[in-house]
């Protein structure tokens, strides 16, 4: 059993106990809106990895005042895109302008385009259907001096990869402790490390 610096509750996200998972035990699973909490799924995730298709919605706007992106933003994720970006461009007559791109599972599709057009100054959306290869992600919790926070692991062939804290969480914490955030996402870092895999000698 590893010992950690302090006291470390290891458990999926419906709060089952678990013991620790040997680092080479991993998988992969298939992630909805990309880098959220909401991605990992409401049980922890998969280990198993995924592959499905996805639609991209984009307009170009040129008009729209920036701050009607952000309420623009939760509604879309609201309404289930599963990511949403900005991107700066350069327009017809050199005019500089913003492309909304939004990552939509097809039965998404309609109701986010509706809210893109309803909530931007856009005449029209585009939609191309993408495929996405999806590393597995599982949910785990640490727990740190100031309480407990999640850790998103990444799974790939058969190995856990890669765990990243969960931001809310450690941001969370630092304000209920008076603490830096940076303090308690380095701490969370550190515990999750034990999660992940050493590297794979080649040769």
């Amino acid at each position: 059993r590893r010992e950690l610096p302090w006291p470390n509750a290891l458990r999926v996200w419906l709060g089952e106990e678990i013991p620790p998972r040997p680092p080479t035990l991993g998988g992969a699973n298939g992630a909805d809106r990309e880098g959220s909490p909401q991605s990992w799924g409401a049980g922890g995730g998969t280990f198993e990895p995924g592959h499905d298709e996805a639609v991209l919605l984009e307009t170009n706007i040129d008009d729209m005042n920036p701050q009607f992106y952000a309420p623009l933003f939760d509604r879309l994720f609201a309404a289930g895109a599963l990511d949403a970006w900005l991107t700066p461009v350069v327009m017809k007559k050199g005019r500089p302008g913003i492309v909304v791109a939004v990552l939509a599972a097809p039965a998404d599709v309609a109701p986010l385009t509706a809210l893109l057009i309803e909530h931007t100054t856009t005449l029209g959306v585009r939609a191309t259907t993408v495929g996405r290869t999806k590393a597995g992600r599982t949910v785990e919790t640490v727990t740190t001096p100031w309480g407990e926070a999640r850790v998103k692991l990444k799974h790939w062939r058969g190995r856990t990869v890669g765990a990243a804290p969960e931001y809310d969480d450690c941001a969370a914490l630092a304000a209920a402790a008076g603490v830096p955030v940076a303090t308690v996402h380095a701490t969370v870092a550190r515990l999750a490390a034990h999660f992940v895999a050493p590297p794979v000698q080649e040769g």
